[in-house]
């Protein structure tokens, strides 16, 4: 492949958010990268989320989790961003976490519960 193809900045505009690795999945649906304090800042994420009427953040995130990968987390939160701060203080915002587990299998009705959520929050 040329260089062209797969440099960054052409990747980029496909992005669904720009300054996170975001595709959609459905018109409804945006799959990215976990969310981080300072990407929320550096990109005006939560502006980027109004502008396309994101109303909710799905974290299955396990509080602690790869506290040494990107951006690390936040000793407050366990998390890489600080819903409290970064998100809830916007009130047309909802944050959902789920305790998954990294690397880890789930019973059906678990995954059924989480996509009942997701489905009523879209």
């Amino acid at each position: 492949m040329s260089s062209s193809v797969t440099s960054p900045k052409r990747i980029r505009k496909y992005y669904a958010i720009e300054g996170l690795n975001s595709h959609h999945v459905t018109n409804n649906v945006i799959a990215s990268q976990r969310l981080s304090s300072r990407l929320i800042k550096k990109f005006d994420i939560i502006g980027q989320f109004k502008h396309y009427n994101v109303v909710s953040v799905v974290n299955l995130q396990e509080r602690g989790e790869h506290a040494y990968c990107g951006d690390g987390i936040l000793e407050k939160s366990g998390f890489s961003y600080d819903p409290e701060e970064d998100l809830m203080k916007h009130k047309s915002m909802y944050n959902i976490v789920f305790r998954f587990e990294f690397l880890n299998f789930y019973q059906f009705n678990t995954i059924v519960m989480l996509s009942k959520t997701c489905q009523y929050q879209i």
